[in-house]
């Protein structure tokens, strides 16, 4: 099963071993690629809609691959119970924010949960506000490119752990203190734009346009110092 970088990305973070439930599943191309690499010794596959679940089952088994993996349609984590014994929960392509509330969804589930593994595709910031206000800590993150657009990776664990900064919150700690190379190239396209968005509103005398320039600032402010940071590090 080939993977676009993006999913391979996903599936590389899940710990060998584990019982997997693949939430928003789609056509169960991950949780295949789980399964045939003996990477997840079991998965659920589940999906909100019919479309998709009957789509994964033809996949699944035209991979021969029934005896590993279950095929669920799921509201999120509703159509998961205790006696799953699910380990790690993996979530790709949907809203932090939603990642945020299906995870909220099942709390028994989520107490035998000993791994997380979440590409947000917004409101990254909270979603890792979120993992540190239930009793969870970021051990991995990874950030990549792929067809043009910027993804993150977020694995955590079970445990305390707390950034001082909110810009740590904003851009990932992980990343930042592992001067990953792409969170760097992401940074110097953010700061492009911001100085874009301030040269169009620079003509104008109009209040709000200035508090938004100041903001804009500040936080190019921010970058700047991180992609200092960043170069000094790898200079060492």
């Amino acid at each position: 099963m080939q993977l676009s970088k993006r999913l391979y990305a996903v599936a590389s973070f899940v710990t060998q071993d584990s019982v997997v439930a693949d939430i928003g599943c789609d056509h169960a191309y991950t949780s295949i690629y789980l399964a045939e690499n003996k990477i997840a010794r079991h998965i659920i596959a589940a999906d909100i809609n019919a479309g998709p679940v009957s789509i994964a089952k033809d996949n699944i088994k035209a991979h021969n691959l029934q005896q590993y993996i279950d095929v669920r349609q799921s509201d999120g984590l509703m159509g998961i119970c205790e006696e799953d014994n699910v380990d790690t929960i993996l979530i790709s392509g949907m809203g932090g924010n939603l990642i945020i509330d299906i995870l909220r969804s099942n709390k028994p589930v989520m107490e035998n949960v000993s791994e997380l593994i979440l590409q947000p595709q917004s409101d990254i910031c909270r979603v890792r506000h979120f993992l540190h206000n239930t009793g969870f800590k970021i051990i991995n993150e990874k950030m990549l490119l792929d067809n043009e657009k910027f993804y993150t990776i977020i694995k955590a664990v079970k445990g305390t752990q707390t950034f001082d900064k909110e810009y740590e919150y904003i851009y990932g700690k992980y990343l930042i203190d592992n001067c990953d190379e792409t969170l760097e190239c992401y940074l110097r396209k953010l700061y492009a734009s911001n100085m874009n968005i301030i040269n169009s509103l620079s003509d104008s005398d109009s209040d709000i346009h200035i508090q938004r320039c100041r903001q804009i600032l500040d936080n190019n402010k921010i970058v700047s110092d991180l992609l200092e940071k960043t170069a000094i590090r790898r200079q060492i």
